[in-house]
């Protein structure tokens, strides 16, 4: 609501220099004939060239003006998450709309340029501790999403095997690839994090919004150990069933033993598509 009401201040603001663009003339009578068409009320002749004046000086902190509106612009914070900073950023942007800084109502260049300093100092702080807490925890993140990828990779090569029943878990390794594995390890830390030209690391460049998704992986790897489990335990069964009707060669029962003692993980390590024609083998 607020970058919509400041785009609509812009937008007078514009009307204004155009309408003070369209005074002309060769002498002072052409001129005062444009500035009355132009201008029925000298009173909004008067408001404009306020505006104008004010603009002229701003001039000399144009460079300064831009800079700050680009950095807050470009600092993703969100109210989810961080309510007070997002709300400065909000009145910050508002503030520095070329509106705001020429009306009467503006605060000033000089009094935004000190809030908006302190805005770089406490999001600096907040995306330091957003960024180390991020990467503390992706690598625990990313080991277990592969290890989730490994397991249903696996599941995927036992639905193959229709002796085993119907597949299970058939959409599970879809969404795990839509997981974001996220950036690599960054070696930026601590107060050698610099956020004075960008507000963003500038060797992973991950924003305030971005966190590790581990509420989705959390909520898929336990499908994908049930699925693979229930294969695994039915695999289980057939062998023991033909082991009980006398097959008893000695890699049939290798594999037997195997299968009943590994766990998910060792059996997603181990499991390809020639252990899979083995299977097959064996089941027929």
């Amino acid at each position: 609501e607020a970058g919509h009401d400041a785009t609509d201040e812009t937008g007078k603001l514009k009307a204004a220099l155009d309408r003070l663009s369209r005074i002309c003339g060769a002498n002072y009578t052409d001129v005062y004939h444009s500035v009355r068409a132009v201008y029925p009320s000298l009173l909004d002749l008067r408001d404009d060239l306020e505006t104008l004046r004010q603009l002229a000086l701003l001039d000399s902190d144009s460079a300064e003006i831009f800079e700050a509106r680009r950095y807050i612009a470009d600092s993703l914070v969100p109210s989810s998450a961080f309510p007070n900073l997002a709300v400065d950023r909000e009145t910050l942007l508002t503030g520095l709309s070329p509106y705001r800084l020429t009306g009467s109502r503006g605060r000033g260049w000089s009094v935004i340029a000190r809030d908006a300093a302190a805005f770089k100092i406490r999001y600096t702080q907040a995306y330091r501790a957003h960024h180390r807490q991020f990467h503390d925890a992706l690598p625990g993140f990313q080991s277990a999403l592969f290890t989730a990828k490994k397991k249903s990779a696996a599941l995927g090569l036992l639905n193959t095997v229709v002796e085993l029943g119907a597949p299970v878990g058939t959409g599970l390794e879809k969404e795990l690839a839509a997981i974001p594995v996220g950036p690599d390890p960054c070696s930026q830390q601590g107060s050698g994090l610099d956020l004075s030209n960008e507000p963003y690391c500038s060797e992973c460049q991950i924003s305030l919004a971005q966190t590790v998704p581990l509420a989705e992986l959390a909520r898929l790897a336990p499908q994908v150990d049930m699925a693979l489990g229930g294969k695994t335990q039915e695999l289980s069964r057939r062998l023991v069933e033909k082991a009980l009707a006398g097959r008893t060669d000695e890699r049939w029962l290798e594999f037997l033993q195997i299968v009943q003692a590994s766990e998910l993980s060792s059996l997603a390590n181990t499991l390809d598509n020639d252990l899979v024609a083995f299977i097959r083998q064996v089941l027929n």
